[in-house]
């Protein structure tokens, strides 16, 4: 109770009773809150760390980019699976650090590891959800989503392999066909950032030995005239 009588309001992180403070604790998981709040955990656990990078660049971030942008765009079929796709790969997550909360703990702390571990749960968690029964059209929006430098990522080719093995042929073409277009635009535009990087070390390579000379040039005529 307050001074004035009123209820006192909960905390906005109510203490985990039972938790050790030095372990991951539970966070409540299918919602879009879920990838920020295991970030937030870390952070309390390890100040000054840096938390797993698959929590905020990629979980939260197509967490909310799926919510934002994909998700007006699909078939109530389809939306149904967006959710159950996002509580599936959650639940991973936390059934993950459930099992051993001291394991998990040091994997959150490896980051490549955490991600290789996040990324083997992707297949399963939207097989699971239903996406070999969505029609091609939702097929074709969510393979859309992601970025093309995550989904062709060394980690992302062996979830999009462990996928495509499962799906119907004709739905990996179509896809792959819809999908062409983002690749060939990601390639143009390294091809431009990487034409752009040596156009530039060469511009400044070229000043740095103009530069060279002069001041060589200028030392000889110094000391002819000296």
């Amino acid at each position: 109770m307050t001074m004035s009588g009123l209820p006192t309001p909960p905390s906005p992180n109510p203490p985990c009773l039972t938790c050790d403070d030095a372990l991951p604790r539970p966070v409540p998981f299918g919602g879009s809150e879920f990838y920020q709040a295991r970030y937030d955990d870390f952070v309390r656990r390890h100040p000054g760390a840096t938390p797993p990078s698959y929590y905020l660049g990629y979980g939260k971030k197509y967490a909310d980019r799926f919510m934002n942008q994909t998700y007006a765009k699909l078939t109530p079929a389809g939306q149904a699976w967006l959710l159950r796709a996002r509580r599936n790969l959650q639940a991973a997550i936390e059934k993950e650090r459930a099992k051993d909360p001291v394991a998990f703990d040091k994997l959150e702390q490896n980051d490549a590891a955490f991600k290789r571990f996040a990324y083997d749960t992707h297949p399963q968690a939207y097989l699971a959800a239903g996406l070999k029964a969505l029609p091609i059209t939702d097929l074709t929006e969510i393979g859309l989503t992601p970025d093309f430098k995550d989904l062709f990522s060394k980690d992302g080719v062996v979830q999009v392999w462990d996928v495509a093995k499962t799906a119907r042929p004709v739905d990996v073409w179509n896809v792959g066909t819809a999908t062409a277009g983002q690749g060939a635009s990601f390639v143009a535009s390294e091809a431009t950032k990487a034409w752009n990087a040596t156009t530039t070390a060469a511009s400044q390579a070229e000043s740095a030995v103009s530069s060279t000379a002069s001041r060589a040039w200028t030392s000889v005529v110094d000391w002819w005239n000296n």
